[in-house]
This record gives structure tokens, sequence and C-alpha cells, in this order.
């Protein structure tokens, strides 16, 4: 009920009149309930969310407007507040289920007052469907959502391609800018400890002789394979660094750690004799 001095007294008289003017013309679907829970006054917004004609709605119950699962809960509610005063809808903007005539449920905004008039109490809902907004958001979500993945499979790349960069195609072993990188890594880390490190490069013999026979396709097996060979036989007797390792060509690369230049010399020769076994 308007106070009289929310609206000027010269336009007294005309209450009635604006007040039908903007339950019209509001932009919110505008429903009213006693305390029986019937609508006994709508406009014609909440008849077009709904998708009813006024003569279906007019003296019946309120929880007509909802989908079947809330109207057990609704009527205690309505029931407590009566008895209690308590409530957990009146006077703030709550968002719930709504049902339309076709059976399709969907999301409203609402805010709900209580006015007495004469010893009776009336429950104004002012409702808005939010259908757009709620798809919106879920879309945003799911945008988000595919983000996210998108980002961690980019991540994962990513890795993947750092990698692939160190590795030689053909190999799979680090290539000269990695082994170059490694070896300065080991060489300052060995050096800040003053311990002996030997750099080895193997070279198979007669690797030209190995394509021509056997095929480029084999041939390519064979620094691989000799690379792969080195730690099982134990060649070194020393602390292979692993990732120290790396084939170019027809040519290995090892890094031996706690090897002096005598032993990794000494060392050597036992690597040259052992070709046919790698290849």
């Amino acid at each position: 009920m308007i106070h009289e001095q929310h609206i000027l007294p010269a336009y007294q008289h005309l209450l009635d009149d604006l007040l039908a003017a903007v339950f019209k013309t509001v932009g919110e679907a505008i429903v009213v309930a006693n305390e029986a829970g019937e609508l006994i006054m709508f406009n014609n917004h909440a008849l077009e969310i709904w998708g009813y004609a006024s003569e279906d709605l007019l003296g019946q119950p309120l929880s007509r407007l909802m989908p079947e699962r809330h109207r057990e809960a609704h009527a205690d509610g309505m029931q407590k507040y009566i008895e209690t005063g308590e409530h957990k809808v009146l006077d703030r903007r709550v968002e719930l289920e709504a049902l339309h005539s076709s059976g399709r449920v969907f999301p409203v905004q609402l805010y709900i007052a209580e006015t007495r008039i004469e010893g009776h109490r009336f429950f104004t809902a002012a409702v808005r469907d939010i259908s757009e907004v709620v798809e919106a958001q879920n879309k945003l979500e799911q945008a988000q959502q595919e983000l996210q993945e998108a980002n961690k499979l980019i991540k994962a790349r990513n890795k993947e391609l750092r990698k692939e960069v160190r590795l030689d195609s053909l190999t799979r072993t680090l290539n000269h800018v990695a082994i170059k990188v490694q070896i300065r890594q080991e060489m300052d880390r060995l050096s800040r400890s003053n311990r002996p490190f030997s750099i080895l490069f193997i070279d198979i013999d007669d690797f030209k002789k190995l394509n021509d026979d056997l095929g480029h396709l084999q041939g390519d097996d064979g620094p691989p394979e000799g690379a792969e060979h080195l730690p099982e036989q134990q060649r070194f007797p020393v602390d292979l660094k692993p990732g120290s390792r790396a084939v170019a060509g027809e040519q290995v690369v090892d890094l031996a750690e706690a090897a002096h230049r005598q032993g990794g010399v000494a060392e050597a020769p036992g690597v040259h004799a052992q070709p046919a076994e790698v290849a």
C-alpha cells in the first residue's frame, strides 16, 4: 500500500488508476496471492512467461506455477510462516524454478513481499524469467572449461616440443645443441666440486660400408644401438650421467663423470674393440 508521502496530494485520487498503469507496464511479471496461497491478481507479463490465459489462473493455487517437486516444501514453508513468522524467501531476491503451462521448467528470479490490509495477508512477487541469463552463464562456464582443457593440451604439447627440440629425429638421443648444453652444465658442476671427468667422442668405423652392405635403414640403427650398448656392457668403470649421451651421424658422445684424462684414454680402446658386436 502506497503511503500518502510517496505521492503528490493533488494526484491522490488517481492512485488506483496509477497503480493499475504501473501494474500493467512494469517490466517484470507481478503475481499476488492471498494467505491461503490462491492467485488473486497478476499482470499480462506473468501470463506471457507462464503461458496461461487469465481465466486459467485466477483462484488457482500458487503452487501451480512451480514444478511438482517444490510444491510440498512451498506449502510447508507457507504454513510455518503463518504460524511462527519464520521465512527464507521474503524481502530478498532468490532464484527458483518455475513451471510453464507446456510442462517446461525454467529458471526465475523473484522478490516476494508481504502486505497486510484489513487483517488479511497478501504476498506479491515480482518475477523475472532468467532463462537467457542462465543459458549465457552455462555457455560461459562451458567455454571456460574448454579453454582450461585446451590450455592443458597446449602445456602438454609444449612439454613434448621442448623435449623434441633436444632430440635427434633419427636416433632419439640428445642432438648437437642439447649435448653442448648438457656438457657445459656438467663441466660447470664438476668443476665446482673439483671432480675429474672425460668427454669421449666415439666414432663408428666403416660406417659407410655398413650402409652400403646392409642399406641405410639398417645403417641408421647402428649409432643409436651403439649408444644403448655402451652402458649395458659397462665399458666405462665410471658413473655415467643419465642423459649425457648423444648420437650424431656416425658419432657417439659420452660424458663420463669421475674419469680423469688418463682413465678416459685407457678405456677408449675397449670401445673400439667391439664394433662388430655393436653393429
